[in-house]
């Protein structure tokens, strides 16, 4: 125990006062940030206030978020049919789909600097098999910035790796670039691709083919109370156990055909990644080779 009599110990009520008047000035802190940002904020859409992206971004930094990730969250909310649900539709759509993953995100270290990454990207993303176009970029590509691709969808580009990103619904990714932590002549790269696009296609589909399945359960079940019991009134408890078990085997069919997609996603897009690495280490001698998919 500490001398009481000491200024560097506290009693216990000492100590509380402390934490809560901490949590007091906080909270001011807090108050008066937000009153700032009001005063910058201009008219938005709809009379909503608009802050300037640049002013966000200052916020967050002075908050403690990096940079690299305000950019990333920005360009998630550009990037097609990234527009999140309700919370509510949220929880739904979990329970619907068995599955609550909101992105699909790779990352892999290169051994050379950003540059060269960028560089070799700008060889691999647009070629066969891939066909990756380019269409907004926020901050330096090389240093955190966030480059936002397209996944074609023309006929001539109809490859495996187009085929995957139909089954598992994205239409673009974000990658960013910076270098690695602890090495300054490596290169630390992320992809990131968000699935609200195909959770609400998902629930939108398997829902209305829970629905067929249900009705066709109810139909079902009711014939057989009116067929076999010959009671009117409870000719509706089958009815009700049809409907809700064939909606229920539908969504429980449905979750597996959903995962297996969002799989076929996560792998074309490692094997980006790989690609990327192989023309590193090859120099682009052999362009006709593909990168191999890793064991494991």
């Amino acid at each position: 125990m500490g001398n009481p009599n000491n200024d560097d110990y506290l009693s216990e009520e000492q100590a509380h006062a402390l934490w809560r008047r901490a949590a007091q000035l906080q909270a001011e802190a807090a108050d008066r940030k937000e009153a700032k940002l009001r005063l910058l904020a201009g008219p938005g859409d709809q009379g909503e206030a608009a802050i300037h992206v640049t002013d966000v971004e200052t916020a967050g930094i002075e908050a403690g978020i990096a940079p690299e990730f305000i950019r990333l969250a920005r360009a998630e909310t550009m990037a097609h049919g990234s527009k999140p649900m309700s919370p509510r539709w949220e929880r739904f759509t979990d329970r619907f789909l068995g599955n609550t993953r909101r992105t699909i995100e790779i990352s892999r270290t290169f051994d050379v600097p950003p540059r060269h990454v960028l560089d070799t990207m700008g060889r691999v993303f647009p070629a066969n098999p891939y066909y990756l176009n380019v269409i907004e970029t926020l901050g330096d590509p090389a240093s955190g910035g966030v480059m936002v691709f397209d996944i074609t969808r023309r006929s001539e580009a109809s490859t495996s790796f187009s085929w995957d990103m139909l089954l598992s619904d994205i239409k673009q990714i974000l990658v960013t670039l910076q270098p690695a932590e602890d090495r300054a002549d490596a290169t630390d790269v992320v992809v990131v691709a968000s699935l609200n696009y195909s959770r609400r296609l998902n629930l939108g589909v398997g829902g209305v083919f829970a629905g067929f399945a249900g009705f066709a359960g109810a139909s079902a079940g009711t014939a057989v109370g009116m067929g076999i019991l010959g009671l009117g009134a409870l000719a509706a408890l089958p009815a009700v156990v049809g409907a809700v078990g064939g909606a229920t085997l539908l969504a429980a069919g449905y979750r597996p055909m959903y995962r297996w997609g969002i799989g076929r996603g996560q792998r074309a897009l490692e094997g980006l990644l790989r690609a990327v690495d192989l023309r590193l280490r090859t120099g682009g001698l052999m362009p006709g080779v593909h990168a191999p998919d890793e064991p494991g």
